[in-house]
Order: structure tokens, then sequence, then C-alpha cells
């Protein structure tokens, strides 16, 4: 590939292809930073497919030769890994499945970040100190996650944080943070009034998936402090938060990981009697006859009801 590139000023170049017809480009300023170049974006984003697939991440990273390359891709029930090395240059090539759009955690020579792949993508990262810049399918959403960086956690998905309390104070907690976060969230939106809706939708998702996790996670929690059973007023707010967003989520990431994990073990040792977890959605609903049609396995935890009801009424933020 030949690049001819002609410089007009100090904001504005153009490149041409194999000698084709140039094209207009704006240099970009980093101290103003990649959100001011960002226009408005309106895509709704579409619902997870929990279909596996491979997605290929190729990258270049000078100064980092030689270098282990670390990628968590959280799954329904799994949390696996993968890793390689980069070569004598910084580069790379990282070849892994993935479970529908997933927020995966990268890790290389001391630096953390999150960045968003889809399953039959390719992925190219560029990195140029502490400063990574994702290209590829939904790589403005990366580069969104990277440019902020707000963790909207209710709480910490690492449930060694969690701190052991009563049912009461449970819900207390989640509904001062929830509608801390919410505030949080709204506030962001106002000073970026550009980011796209698939970032808003994976942030909103963050914020109730963090509270979901956190409440089924309240059953390890029961014995310390003689209470049998979650309280019918923590089912009532899983199942009002479980309404308040769509039956399948954006993405998948650490807290709907973590709150399928509780919820959903959770329900099977009551209901059950033993642990089971089916990621094919056929056989869950041979598993759990009560629940004909439901679009995920959180889903079926939240409209369940013992009485054989269903919970149809969809409430409004902030109202567990």
């Amino acid at each position: 590939m030949q690049l001819e590139i002609r410089y007009r000023n100090d904001s504005v170049c153009t490149i041409a292809v194999n000698n084709g017809k140039a094209q207009t480009y704006r240099l970009w300023d980093s101290t103003k930073g990649i959100l001011s170049y960002l226009p408005a974006d309106d895509t709704p984003p579409q619902p997870c497919s929990y279909r596996e697939d491979s997605v290929t991440l190729c990258g270049y990273l000078p100064g980092m030769e030689h270098a282990t390359f670390t990628c968590s891709m959280p799954q329904l029930t799994e949390y696996p890994k993968f890793q390689t090395q980069t070569d004598s240059l910084g580069r790379f090539r990282l070849r892994f499945p993935a479970f529908g759009p997933a927020q995966a955690l990268c890790r290389i020579a001391g630096r953390t970040f999150t960045l968003l792949f889809s399953p039959e993508q390719d992925y190219y990262l560029y990195m140029n100190g502490r400063t990574p810049h994702p290209d590829g399918e939904d790589a403005r959403t990366s580069n969104e996650l990277l440019a902020i960086g707000m963790n909207l956690d209710v709480f910490s998905p690492t449930e060694g944080d969690i701190h052991s309390v009563d049912n009461r104070t449970c819900l207390d907690e989640v509904r001062h943070e929830l509608t801390r976060r919410e505030r949080q969230l709204d506030s962001l939106i106002g000073k970026y009034p550009n980011l796209s809706r698939r970032y808003r939708t994976l942030k909103e998702e963050e914020i109730r998936y963090s509270a979901l996790h956190r409440l089924a996670y309240q059953h390890y929690n029961l014995s310390d402090f003689g209470e049998k059973r979650l309280s019918p007023e923590i089912i009532q707010a899983i199942d009002s938060l479980c309404h308040a967003i769509p039956p399948v989520p954006y993405t998948i990431f650490p807290d709907y990981h973590g709150f399928l994990q509780q919820s959903v073990y959770y329900q099977y040792q009551q209901f059950l009697g033993r642990f089971a977890v089916m990621i094919d959605l056929e056989k869950l609903q041979q598993v759990l006859p009560w629940q004909e049609d439901f679009a995920s396995p959180r889903h079926a935890f939240a409209t369940y009801r013992p009485d054989s009801r269903h919970g149809t009424k969809v409430l409004p933020r902030q109202s567990v």
C-alpha cells in the first residue's frame, strides 16, 4: 500500500491511497482528547446473541518487546484468560472465543484497560507509552471507555470486597448506591452529550447488573444474621431491576457474569435442590419447565415466582 500524505496546516491533511483520490482528514490534537472529535451517534445497540465465535486482535506496542499481553474475556458462567507474547518489535496477534459482545480486561506491562469485542470481528491495537488506541468494529465504544475511565459499579464486582450485612442493610445500601450512580451517569451525559447510545446503554446495564449482582450475592450472608432466605423486599427489588432493563443485555461483562453465577445457582439450589448451569438455552428450557419462553437465563430468574405467576410490571429508575 502506498500512502501520499500532504499537510495543509497544523490541523488538516490529505491522504491518497495507491495514487487514488485524496481524502481530507483532521489531525488529532491529543490535548483535546478523543471525545471532542466524536460526532453524535444514536445507533441503538443490538442485544447479545449468545453466539460464540472467534475474535482476532492484532497489536503494535512500541517499547513493549517480548512482553506478555493478557485478555480476560467474561462469558456466561466462566471467565477465561488468554495471553500471548509480543515479538522483538512489540507486535502480537491473539485469537480467542467471544460469547457475544463482551467487555474484556486487557493487561500489558503493568497497564490495565477495558476494550469491547464482538464475535467474528478483527481489531487493531496501537499503544504508544501508556495510552491504548483501538481500531476496528465497536472501536468507538472502546475509545469512549478508555477516554472517560469511569467505573459505575454499584459495588465492586470482586466478591471478596462485598461486606456481610443483613437483608435490610443490604437493600438500603443498594438503593443509596444505585441512586448515586444514576446521578453520576446523568451528569456524565450532560458533560459529553455526544456520547454514543451504545456507551450510554452499556453504562446503564453496568449500574443495574452490579446492583443485581450485589442483591443476589446476599444469600451468602444469610447465615451470619440468622436469616434463612432473601427477604421479599430483596426479591421484589431484583424483579424491579430486571424489568427496568431489556431481557437481553447489550454486552457480557463482569457483573452480568457475576449475577448469573449468583442468581442462577441460587435458584437451582432453592427450587431444584442442586447446582446446575446450562449455557444452551434449549437445555435450560427443558430444566425450567415453568418458563416456556424467555430470552436469557437472567430473564428466567427475574420472572419466575413460586406461585407460578410471572412479573410483568415495568418499574422506572430508582424504583428499588
